[in-house]
């Protein structure tokens, strides 16, 4: 059996750029040329590798340039104001570099400047010209280059200077200017040299503002306020209030409030019924509180306050039997005969007073300073025999209320009856037969007595009224 084994062969085109190596089997290249690698193979033939290497060239330009300072120079797409050496980098069709330098001078451009000073009314010469008015000039050459050189002069007309100033102060201050102290309204003057040797008038106009010092003088009465300046006062006092007015300076307001009084004086009296009391132009009977208003010398209320009293002396007497007994709490009694031209009753001055014999009798009642006289009262029981009347009518229900009855026992016959109040007044009269109902509901509450005649005979119950 024949075998045959094949043999190989390879080739490689390649290419690298100007300064580069190609390394291949083992080798380094980095020139353009053929170059082979044998070997034998695992069968024992040949193997064979061919390399095709192409060395593509780089390039390199350069250019050399100046400007002027101050100008620009454009090159491949940018522009340069600096000297300096500068690189445009590109690849070519074979991929490999081609580089443009650019070798730039900058030559320099002249500017020289100069700074002067003269008085208004001098001259300065310069280049060739005469100058006599503030300003900047400027004389412009060409160098060896080809580039400018300008000289400039800044020139400075000094004035005579005239400085004005306004200031103002308040009153009482002063003001503090080029090394004196003015305190006065008015136009001042100060002239110096200025250090460019030329004159300088400095001139003040000084105003001098007023502080403004109002005083007022107020009065309210007590209980009332004053408003002031955005407060309000209800005490005697002095009070301030500061502004700045529309000068800058002080503006005061005093306020000197006084408070007058407002007066209340108050009265006690008193009077007996039926008196009456002469009080500020009126007259009063009337117990109460009375006011009388008057309006003082300052203009405030003035009140006057009488606080009447009337004392009303009570002079009711009940009768109990044949005792008087007079209804008031007083501070002395004295019984009186009103019989005998209303003499005193000695030694009678006590609230119960029981007569010895009949008659009509009255109490002076005195409480305070005030007396009165009560009802005259007829004592006519005394001496007549008891139980006359009272074996032979009955009287029921006692106290009574809304009415009572009076009622003949086993004695049928009729009599006339009477019913007195405390002060000795009839308040009712009727007739007894046999049995009478006696309607009370409108009499008022107290002790009133009941008086029957009867044969020549009369008798006194005591009544009580609920």
């Amino acid at each position: 059996h024949l075998v045959v084994n094949p043999t190989y062969a390879f080739s490689e085109n390649n290419s690298i750029c100007q300064g580069q190596n190609y390394p291949w089997h083992g080798n380094t290249y980095t020139n353009a040329g053929t170059y082979l690698a044998n070997y034998t193979s695992s069968t024992g033939c040949d193997s064979t590798y061919t390399l095709h290497l192409v060395v593509n060239p780089t390039y390199a330009f350069s250019e050399n340039h100046s400007i002027c300072q101050g100008q620009s120079y454009a090159w491949h797409g940018n522009t340069y104001t600096n000297a300096g050496t500068y690189l445009a980098n590109y690849t070519s069709i074979k991929g490999c570099d081609s580089t443009y330098t650019l070798q730039l001078v900058v030559n320099p451009t002249y500017a020289f400047s100069e700074n002067h000073s003269i008085c208004d009314g001098q001259s300065y010469a310069w280049h060739g010209n005469t100058f006599t008015s503030t300003g900047t000039y400027l004389a412009n050459y060409i160098s060896s280059t080809g580039c400018d050189s300008t000289y400039s002069l800044h020139l400075l007309v000094n004035p005579t200077y005239a400085f004005s100033e306004n200031h103002s102060i308040c009153d009482g201050q002063s003001y503090a200017w080029h090394g004196n102290t003015y305190t006065s309204a008015g136009t001042y003057l100060a002239n110096y040299t200025s250090s460019k040797g030329c004159d300088s008038t400095y001139t003040l106009h000084l105003v001098v503002n007023p502080v403004y010092l109002f005083s007022e003088n107020h009065s309210i009465c007590q209980g009332e306020s004053y408003p002031w300046q955005a407060i309000t006062y209800t005490s005697t006092g002095t009070y301030f209030a500061d502004f700045t007015s529309s000068t800058g300076c002080d503006s005061s307001y005093t306020l000197h409030l006084v408070v007058n009084p407002t007066y209340a004086f108050s009265e006690n009296h008193s009077i007996c019924q039926g008196d009456s009391y002469s009080w500020q132009g009126n007259s009063y009977t009337s117990g109460g509180t009375y006011l009388a208003n008057y309006t003082s010398s300052t203009g405030c209320d003035s009140t006057y306050t009488l606080q009447l009293i009337v004392y009303t002396v009570q002079i009711g007497v009940t009768l109990t039997g044949t005792e008087l007994m007079a209804n008031a709490m007083a501070d002395s009694y004295q019984w009186i005969d009103c019989n005998n031209n209303f003499t005193t009753i000695n030694n009678e001055i006590n609230q119960t007073f029981t007569p010895t014999f009949n008659g009509n009798y009255a109490v002076i009642v005195s409480q305070g300073s005030c007396s009165d006289t009560s009802a005259c009262i007829d004592i006519l029981t005394i001496g007549i025999e008891d139980n006359v009347i009272n074996n032979v009518i009955r009287v029921y229900p006692n106290p009574i209320s809304n009415e009572f009855i009076i009622e003949f026992i086993g004695y049928p016959t009729s009599c006339k009856f009477d019913i007195f109040n405390s002060i000795g007044q009839i308040v009712f009269e009727g007739h007894l037969i046999d049995k009478t109902v006696v309607q009370t509901s409108t009499f008022s509450a107290g002790v009133y007595l009941l008086k029957i005649e009867l044969d020549n005979h009369f008798e006194l119950i005591k009544l009580v009224k609920q």
